[in-house]
């Protein structure tokens, strides 16, 4: 039989699968009579102006460069955290507008002293980022609690929240 994986986790985009992740597969358990990885990752393929974007077409979008014409970095990351990370996406720069409305509302949220109950929030944010990565259904749990806090609910800690959505989904708002 074979050994302990030697990874608990193999991923890359898709299109590595044949025959970039097969072939390692196949020469590291040949070499070390184990099995290569636990467990697959693939993502999807981030496209732009309806085209796969690749260095060979000249299409790429990059992230410095949108960084430096003044986007805010937690509006960028939210804008591509947002996309399902196992689907194909197409890259558009209303992505951008629409990230920055919700973080607007989140932030107005988080900036108040009282806030609405945090923990049924966070436990329905943490099911939904177990149900295959659904960060999109998670921001708009968060959503809807940033409505309620603004609609004058209270009875929860913004500093929970306020934590939990920087460990969990690295925006630190």
């Amino acid at each position: 039989g074979k050994n302990e994986p030697l990874l608990d986790i193999q991923g890359g985009g898709r299109d590595l699968i044949f025959p970039h992740h097969f072939m390692t597969k196949v020469i590291a358990e040949e070499i070390s009579n184990s099995t290569f990885a636990s467990e697959y990752v693939h993502t999807g393929m981030l496209g732009y102006d309806g085209e796969k974007m690749s260095k060979s077409k000249g299409n790429l979008v990059f992230v410095n460069e949108i960084l430096k014409s003044g986007v805010d970095p937690m509006v960028l990351r939210y804008a591509l955290i947002k996309l399902p990370y196992s689907k194909d996406s197409m890259w558009e720069s209303s992505l951008l507008d629409s990230a920055a409305l919700e973080i607007s509302k989140i932030r107005s949220a988080l900036s108040k002293s009282e806030v609405a109950p945090t923990a049924n929030i966070i436990d329905n944010m943490i099911i939904a980022l177990s149900q295959n990565l659904d960060v999109d259904l998670a921001l708009r749990h968060l959503l809807d609690w940033s409505e309620e806090t603004l609609k004058g609910k209270s009875g929860g800690n913004v500093g929970t929240i306020s934590r939990f959505i920087d460990s969990a989904l690295g925006l630190a708002l």
